[in-house]
């Protein structure tokens, strides 16, 4: 019985990895990655440098490669009367910028996006 529910346990965690694989997406020569992660638990569309660029369901996320430079991050509440929230951030040559957009614990309404560079 031991021995199933560990197999069981690590197909899941298996699959919890195959997830991330966006994580290890390396950009072209001269390119850059912008990884976008909805930890909302809402659904959200990306919008970059005004233009729709996919949409996000609640605990997804999207690579998109692009041009090294600034690139305007616009995520809309699919649903609702949030408007959204926006963030511009760095497109480095080599890197994967990654925005994670969240939900405040105390006001429910409220969402933030947090940047960080690989």
């Amino acid at each position: 019985m031991r021995g199933l529910l560990a197999m069981g346990a690590g197909l899941f965690l298996a699959g919890c990895d195959a997830e991330n694989n966006d994580y290890d997406f390396t950009p072209a020569h001269g390119m850059g990655a912008l990884i976008v992660e909805n930890d909302s638990g809402v659904d959200f569309d990306l919008y970059l440098d005004g233009s729709f660029e996919d949409g996000l369901d609640s605990g997804d996320h999207t690579t998109v490669e692009l041009e090294p430079g600034e690139a305007h991050v616009f995520l809309r509440e699919q649903k609702g009367e949030h408007q959204g929230v926006s963030e511009d951030v760095d497109i480095l040559e080599g890197r994967r910028t990654i925005v994670r957009l969240y939900r405040d614990s105390w006001e429910w309404n409220d969402y933030h996006v947090t940047v960080e560079y690989e």
